[in-house]
């Protein structure tokens, strides 16, 4: 009976949103509560092996597994890289590098076998590679998790900002106020956590991801983070609303085309 409120109350919160909809579920069974299919796997720490969840877990394993074709034969010295990319400590490597620390200590030669190689390693995830993007196609991002360590330092709650150590606490502020991040700040940001080469990059993937575009070029970059836009202005008057938009979009941005993404962001 608990399981099946928790599972109302969790497809209430998050049912019409399309990454809940794409989740995998539990098999429909017949030891479900009331006929009701759960939202989540319920397993039960206490029954061990025997847990109806657990197993059913494990199947929806298997069957995902089977699905996107895990199983699949790949050379012995692709999977060696695998074990190399995870032992190195750089975080971020031109393809050169790559060639030269990854691929052919493991016996990989040649342009296209490294290439196929880093696609394998992007889809499985433990790599990120951006492939046809001018700005990155050369970079191979080894550790993803420092990527993601450094678009959460950018976007994030005010209360994790302002307890953070800046030398211009009212250029955060102002950033925080109105969502508009100078390149002076986004260095100060990163630069105890990063060092140079991530934090070209890591600029690099925020603007790729149309997480902030630069709004402002003139003596230094300024970026609109559409993220990072305040709730405050829901409550104002419509008339007021409409009032502080035309200022902020027209004076500030003037005509300026925002793309299509980041648009729809800002709506």
């Amino acid at each position: 009976d608990e399981h099946i409120r928790i599972s109302r109350l969790l497809n209430a919160k998050y049912g019409e949103r399309r990454e809940w909809k794409q989740l995998v579920r539990p098999a429909p069974d017949s030891s479900d509560l009331f006929g009701e299919r759960l939202s989540f796997f319920a397993v039960d720490n206490t029954a061990g092996a025997n847990s109806p969840g657990m197993n059913a877990l494990r199947e929806a394993l298997r069957a995902t597994a089977r699905r996107r074709r895990a199983g699949h034969m790949y050379p012995v010295q692709w999977l060696r890289c695998l074990d190399r990319v995870l032992s190195i400590t750089e975080s971020v490597l031109t393809l050169s590098e790559f060639r030269q620390l990854v691929a052919e200590p493991c016996g990989v030669t040649g342009e296209e076998q490294v290439l196929q190689v880093v696609d394998l390693l992007h889809r499985w995830g433990f790599v990120v590679h951006y492939a046809n993007q001018p700005q990155l196609e050369e970079m191979v991002i080894t550790k993803p998790q420092r990527a993601i360590e450094a678009i959460a330092q950018v976007i994030t709650s005010q209360t994790h900002l302002l307890s953070r150590s800046v030398r211009n606490i009212e250029r955060l502020k102002s950033y925080l106020n109105t969502a508009k991040l100078d390149d002076e700040l986004l260095q100060e940001l990163w630069e105890d956590s990063f060092n140079q080469r991530e934090i070209t990059v890591f600029r690099f993937i925020l603007e790729n991801h149309y997480l902030m575009t630069q709004i402002r070029s003139q003596k230094q970059r300024i970026y609109l983070v559409p993220s990072m836009l305040s709730d405050d202005v829901q409550h104002l008057p419509a008339t007021q609303l409409q009032h502080t938009a035309k200022l902020a979009f027209f004076d500030e941005y003037g005509n300026q085309v925002f793309p299509s993404h980041v648009f729809w962001q800002l709506i």
